[in-house]
């Protein structure tokens, strides 16, 4: 008994690893099953340009549910891998970038502008072809922390 708490903690430990640090990013299907777009631009309500990864299964149409990771952090072949892993359960992957990042550093004010920001980027989502109008978001971090001021 007294080895079963801790060996519990350890196993629940290995089960919810951060994304910002998850190394295994395999997918389940070859790159050519993906539809990847990089640097979308979804402008605010203000004016800015956020940019954004969006990741498809290639050849689908129907509407899906997608799944949002917004993020502070460019990793670059990483991030579209994370919108595959979205896409490999059924959903379309987002990978959208804080105001300045992939855009123009000189905006790039962390934690002033997430709220509006990601509500921005939640409606232009709802507002394509092939979203079905529901939006979830997941991360940990800055990512997790973002998601608090969503609207």
């Amino acid at each position: 008994m007294k080895y079963s708490i801790p060996l519990f903690c350890l196993l629940l430990a290995g089960t919810f690893v951060p994304a910002q640090q998850a190394t295994d990013f395999q997918t389940k299907a070859g790159d050519d099953a993906y539809d990847v777009q990089e640097n979308v631009l979804i402008k605010t309500r203000d004016g800015a340009s956020l940019s954004a990864t969006v990741v498809r299964k290639k050849g689908k149409i129907e509407r899906l549910p997608a799944v949002l990771f917004y993020t502070t952090y460019d990793q670059g072949a990483r991030d579209s891998a994370v919108g595959k892993k979205a896409v490999d359960k059924g959903y379309v992957g987002i990978v959208a970038y804080a105001r300045g990042i992939r855009t123009n550093l000189d905006d790039y004010t962390p934690y002033e502008h997430e709220s509006n920001d990601i509500y921005d980027v939640s409606d232009w989502i709802n507002r394509q072809s092939w979203c079905n109008g529901k939006v979830g978001m997941y991360g940990g971090s800055y990512t997790g922390f973002a998601q608090w001021g969503r609207g």
